[in-house]
């Protein structure tokens, strides 16, 4: 009998167990997939690809105008990580700056001819007016590039159009997008021109107030220095005036002025600019708002200025 127990023990421990339906089979642990990647798997969005950005900077340093650059900076949008996008776009800004300045002189001439297409009395041109076909050629060249022409004291000028950022949305960080909505107000309407202000003051303030949101929004952006040379002009209009929008009209300050520096301060009172404003504007009310300043006399006028680029240091040094 133990004999028989011990075959039937033996015989049952090399016999699989029967399926009864009851107990599903116990799948293997399979070792996890290695997912696919795709472009968009494949890119960092907190680091900058400096290879590519060099390669970028490479072409623009060898290029004869920026419409060669943005063909390739399509490129890189199109695949790159938003940090590598903005880094890029940055760049092809700060190229199509220079190029303003040094690269136009072949074109001046040609330029000129785009005067009669200016709606008078503003900076808006109908391209779709434009029939000449080199004239139109050269106008869709550089709008393409990311210009716009503006009369600047009679003459006809290219200047960077800001507007160019949106093309690029869903491409960038939020903060090149709302570097790019603070420069579009200067590209949809410059703030001066021919020595005067040449939008409201309240505007202009408005202005003051947009580039201060955006610096405490992004204390450590890459923009600070090109917003502040944006600010220290915006400042200087209004707390002193220009030439042709004095802020001193018939001995008394201007109430335009008062009227802006007043709302300011009820709007945007958390600001730095409403900080210093609010001593300048104590101290000219303390004076009946009489004028800082004796128009008549060049050594008064140019200790106001000074006094100006003083109140505009303190702002832009508390950023």
């Amino acid at each position: 009998m133990i004999g028989m127990m011990s075959l039937a023990a033996c015989s049952a421990a090399d016999t699989p167990p029967v399926d009864d339906g009851n107990d599903a089979e116990t799948p293997q642990e399979e070792p996890a997939e290695t997912p696919v990647e795709t472009p968009a798997d494949d890119v960092d969005n907190d680091e900058i690809d400096e290879e590519v950005l060099a390669d970028f900077e490479a072409g623009i340093a060898e290029a004869e105008d920026p419409l060669e650059v943005k063909t390739s900076l399509d490129a890189i949008m199109e695949t790159e990580s938003e940090k590598t996008n903005d880094a890029a776009l940055t760049a092809y800004l700060a190229y199509l700056r220079d190029f303003q300045q040094s690269g136009m002189t072949p074109y001046f001439d040609e330029m000129q001819k785009l005067q009669p297409f200016f709606e008078e009395g503003t900076q808006n041109l109908s391209g779709d007016a434009i029939t000449d076909e080199s004239l139109k050629d050269l106008y869709n060249r550089f709008t393409e590039m990311g210009y716009k022409f503006v009369q600047i004291e009679g003459s006809i000028e290219p200047v960077v159009d800001y507007r160019i950022i949106d093309g690029y949305s869903e491409s960038v960080s939020d903060e090149m997008i709302d570097y790019g909505a603070f420069k579009s107000a200067e590209s949809e309407q410059m703030w001066a021109a021919d020595a005067g202000i040449v939008i409201s003051i309240d505007e202009l303030g408005e202005r003051i107030a947009d580039g201060e949101a955006f610096l405490a929004k992004y204390p450590e952006t890459v923009h600070k220095e090109d917003v502040i040379l944006d600010l220290r002009n915006y400042l200087n209009g209004f707390f002193g005036g220009l030439d042709n929008t004095p802020a001193v009209l018939d001995n008394v300050y201007s109430e335009e002025f008062i009227t802006a520096y007043e709302n300011f301060m009820d709007k945007h009172p958390d600001t730095k600019t409403a900080e210093v404003l609010t001593t300048y504007y104590d101290e000219l009310k303390a004076a009946d708002f009489a004028a800082p300043y004796n128009i008549n006399d060049p050594d008064s006028i140019r200790l106001f200025r000074e006094q100006i680029t003083y109140k505009v240091d303190e702002v832009v040094n508390g950023l």
